[in-house]
């Protein structure tokens, strides 16, 4: 029996910074060169989680856009996608038109993942972090008036970034008019005021991911470590055997974890893996 570990990123193994500290790189290069099952699950795109753990030697796939995808790290080779179903694109999409919030619109195109966004339309927290993809060289940014380019494809997710009552406000809207039909969620950012919106297949979750994951890559005796801090990392304590929360976790998730170890910034999950997998020698 093996034990696999999957941590969310930011607010749970990342800094306050967003960034993978030096301690906790190298804690994971050593307990990966020994042997030990680690991969992350996150809300953020491929491209996105590489600038952050950059040539961490990761063989495990990484399950990003929160179980929309399961890609390989080192090829980025999609191996699972989960979009939205195409018959809710156009009423999703005519919710937040009709609530005034702007969104921002990952497609799935080939192989590749797109976002579409309308700058102009954007206000301050949606432009802030669609400028911080495209500082970062995240190069498949289309930036349109024409919003309605997406009604016709894959939609992998719809986000919005906004204050806190809109963002309240269109999810509700959207959980009466959909209910369990897609997963839908709201959430505070980790880095400033703002609240994030997503909504995705109701099968493009962390949760489902990790049990994509689990029958493909180990055996069923494995033993399952999740690690999260947020909303979207609910699904995942929900399947793990062993759910891992934060000093800085939301409370609904340290009500289902196992166990609660120490903040984000102080290299928590890292030092927590190591010293099972120095046990474990």
């Amino acid at each position: 029996m093996a034990n696999i570990y999957v941590s969310d990123l930011d607010g749970t193994l990342l800094t306050q910074q967003g960034t993978l500290s030096d301690v906790s790189r190298q804690l994971i290069v050593d307990f990966l060169d020994r042997g030990v099952h680690f991969t992350v699950a996150s809300a953020r795109s491929l491209d996105s989680i590489r600038l952050v753990l950059k040539d961490l030697p990761l063989s495990i796939p990484v399950i990003e856009f929160n179980g929309a995808y399961i890609s390989d790290y080192q090829t980025g080779e999609k191996l699972m996608v989960e979009t939205v179903p195409a018959e809710y694109n156009e009423k999703i999409f005519r919710s937040f038109q009709a609530q005034g919030v702007a969104m921002a619109v990952t497609t799935h195109e080939g192989d590749q993942d797109y976002l579409t966004v309308d700058s102009k339309r954007a206000g301050k927290c949606l432009m802030s972090w669609i400028n911080f993809r495209k500082t970062h060289g995240e190069g498949r940014i289309i930036d349109t008036e024409n919003l309605d380019r997406v009604l016709d494809k894959k939609i992998v997710v719809f986000n919005a970034i906004d204050e806190a009552q809109k963002i309240g406000r269109l999810h509700d809207e959207l959980v009466a008019q959909f209910g369990d039909s897609l997963e839908i969620h709201q959430m505070k950012g980790t880095y400033d005021e703002c609240h994030w919106l997503n909504v995705a297949s109701p099968l493009g979750t962390k949760g489902n991911a990790l049990k994509w994951l689990h029958k493909k890559f180990f055996n069923p005796g494995d033993l399952l470590y999740a690690f999260g801090d947020n909303e979207n990392d609910v699904g995942m304590f929900e399947v793990a055997d062993y759910p891992v929360a934060l000093k800085n976790s939301i409370p609904r998730l340290k009500s289902l974890a196992r166990e609660e170890i120490g903040y984000h910034y102080t290299d928590s999950v890292a030092k927590f893996i190591w010293e099972l997998a120095r046990r474990d020698r």
